[in-house]
């Protein structure tokens, strides 16, 4: 009968830590796509709806009133504009002014618009460009893993971060700023890896 170690003897093989790594990686993969980005092909509506809309209505924005001057916003503005004295009341006018008129995600915007211009509907665009950024989430947290520990703690990093929730955090939600940190630890770990060729 074999014993423990001699079972293990087998992740000392490096093709052996390489695969481990990628069945890691299609675990995460597999965990992401389960529960964020499946509930998103069952419903009508995208999921976190608020959010989703929002990101959606910037990308309107880039097309139909790229400089908020248009007539609807500007007889909107005034009511939105944070002056309460409550401060719930101010919270909330600053969080609707925010989310009608704070421009912070360009590039998504605009590669959602462009989605649209070639004849996507707009949540069909979003939901594309959320599968893209899950593959963005995916192969940036696992590069920069691999990069910085290598094959085996890696595949063992892969698996913590797949199955850890992230409650209040929203990593599983591939929001523009997930996208962005995504494509942030992809450069990481090519810097890591690579050095001055990196760059």
């Amino acid at each position: 009968m074999k014993s423990f170690e001699d079972r293990l003897a087998f992740l000392g093989r490096p093709h052996s830590v390489r695969n481990l790594f990628l069945a890691s990686v299609v675990l995460f993969f597999v965990a992401l796509f389960h529960t964020s980005f499946y509930p998103e092909l069952t419903r009508n509506l995208p999921v976190e709806v608020d959010d989703s809309i929002n990101s959606i209505l910037r990308a309107v924005q880039v097309v139909e009133c790229p400089q908020q001057d248009c007539r609807a916003l500007e007889s909107v503005r005034p009511d939105l504009i944070p002056a309460a004295s409550d401060p719930q009341l101010l919270n909330l006018q600053w969080d609707k002014y925010t989310r009608l008129f704070a421009f912070h995600t360009p590039l998504h915007s605009f590669l959602l618009a462009g989605l649209h211009e070639i004849g996507i509907d707009w949540i069909d665009g979003f939901r594309i460009l959320k599968f893209v950024g899950m593959l963005t989430l995916v192969a940036g947290t696992s590069f920069f893993l691999l990069s910085l520990f290598g094959h085996g703690p890696a595949a063992l990093a892969v698996l913590l971060v797949a199955s850890t929730y992230f409650v209040g955090h929203g990593y599983i939600w591939f929001a523009p700023s997930n996208i962005s940190l995504a494509v942030a630890m992809a450069a990481w770990g090519a810097i890591i890896r690579y050095g001055r060729r990196a760059v």
